[in-house]
This record gives structure tokens, sequence and C-alpha cells, in this order.
């Protein structure tokens, strides 16, 4: 699986320099467009400005993705004999960093072969777009089985970053959470 860039960032390493082209164009725009206004009157609205953009803090201490809460949703109801399947960027995350007891699956043959093993198998994946643009087979197989129900997503920061958790034969278990 290849990787993109992830927007937004790829612009962390110019935010000093978006910064100042910001600040400084703010001022010269001021400058053209509103030129009844003083120095000082523009300073003060830039700052309000500022301070509406804190409003956004919060959102900023929210996981990317949040693959500790879905190694803790699966834990809490997997059962004995239930399989744990991991696609896209989901397999690092889980299989190797958290050392989660799943299988990896790289290809629509993987995921079919490793799910004909299990009668209720969980699948995990993240990155949809990204997943549609280098597996298109694979989340387009998804999609279509009948067999698999979304049980859960798992939002975060990261566009398109959302972990998504499907469940295949979800009526064998009593304790199968209701679709998200």
């Amino acid at each position: 699986w290849r990787t993109r860039y992830f927007f937004p960032r790829f612009l962390f390493g110019a935010s000093g320099f978006l910064l100042l082209l910001g600040v400084r164009g703010g001022f010269v725009a001021a400058r053209s467009f509103l030129p009844f206004l003083s120095r000082r009157q523009v300073l003060f609205i830039g700052c309000l400005m500022a301070l509406a953009g804190t409003a956004l803090v919060p959102a900023a201490w929210q996981p990317k993705q949040d693959f500790v809460a879905t190694a803790q949703f699966i834990e809490q109801h997997r059962a004995p004999g239930d399989g744990v399947i991991c696609l896209s960027q989901t397999i690092a995350a889980l299989k190797k960093f958290m050392g989660m007891d799943c299988e990896p699956a790289r290809s629509l043959a993987e995921l079919i072969q490793i799910e004909a093993h299990y009668e209720r198998a969980w699948l995990i994946y993240t990155l949809p777009r990204s997943m549609r643009h280098f597996a298109p087979g694979v989340l387009q197989w998804i999609q279509q089985a009948p067999d698999y129900v979304k049980v859960k997503v798992f939002p975060g920061t990261l566009n398109d970053g959302e972990i998504i958790v499907l469940l295949k034969n979800p009526t064998r278990q009593a304790d199968t959470p209701g679709p998200d």
C-alpha cells in the first residue's frame, strides 16, 4: 500500500512562512480595500480574528485517528473464535504498534482467503479515499458484501481519517453492538 501526503500535514513545514504571508497580506489588503481604517483599527480587527480562531483549539487536542478506542472496542466485543482483519493503514497502527491480534490483508485475494477461516469476522479499515485510489477492488467488494454490517465509526481530526469497523455475520453472537 502506497501512501499519499495527508492534507494539511504537509503544510506544517511552511507554516511560519504562511503565517507571515497572511499577516503581512492582511495589512496590505486592509490598506488597499479599507483605507479609512487606521493601522490600530486594522490591528484590533486582526486580534479579534485571531481570538475567534482559538475556537478551533479544542479540535486540535482530539486524536488524529483513534486507534486506542478502536482496539478497546474490538477487545470488549470480540468473542472467542472471532477473526479480526486489518486493512490499509490499520495494519501498522493496530498490529505492529499496539500488538493487537489481527490478520493483515493487503489485497482482495488475501481478504477473501482470511475471512473464509472465520464464521464471524471483524474488519477494520481507514482512509477510504486512499483505499479507493490504491486498492479499489477491496473497498468496492467490502461495500457490496451483504454479510458485513458497519458496527462503529471512530471519528478523527485527520481528513478522511475515520476508522471504520465492520462485522461479518453479526447475528451469531448475542453481545454484538448495534450499528453506529
